[in-house]
């Protein structure tokens, strides 16, 4: 069995923000949230929605990819990043992202300033 590291091939990041910026939600709201990537610059410490993707690993036997990604919410009002997160996470669990099953697994509410709120979805994704 061989295993190999491509998180850097792989574009599900991109892919799974271009989907949720496909919800009607999202739509309506273009200009007040901000979506990034996790290799991309922070356009702003509030309303952000960044995604990146901890690690993929192709099996080169049979070709199938497993990995995890996060979605993190950031804001300085912590029940609009519970409203977001509960609207995420019904938008992703078990959905079809460009080829790849993504399914909720975890998440934690940090606070990471007196008045800024970060909130870690994570989600498994394979192929």
């Amino acid at each position: 069995m061989s295993i190999t590291s491509i998180k850097e091939q792989l574009n599900i990041t991109e892919s799974v923000i271009n989907y949720l910026k496909s919800k009607q939600f999202f739509a309506d709201q273009e200009d007040e949230i901000f979506f990034v990537s996790g290799k991309d610059q922070r356009p702003s410490n509030t309303k952000l929605i960044l995604v990146n993707t901890l690690f993929a690993m192709k099996d080169d036997d049979t070709g199938d990819i497993d990995g995890y990604l996060n979605v993190n919410i950031q804001d300085t009002d912590n029940l609009w990043i519970e409203y977001l997160s509960e609207l995420i996470n019904l938008f992703l669990d078990q959905s079809l992202v460009d080829g790849f099953k993504i399914e909720y697994t975890t998440e934690h509410l940090f606070k990471v300033s007196e008045e800024l709120f970060f909130k870690n979805l994570k989600f498994k994704f394979s192929k």
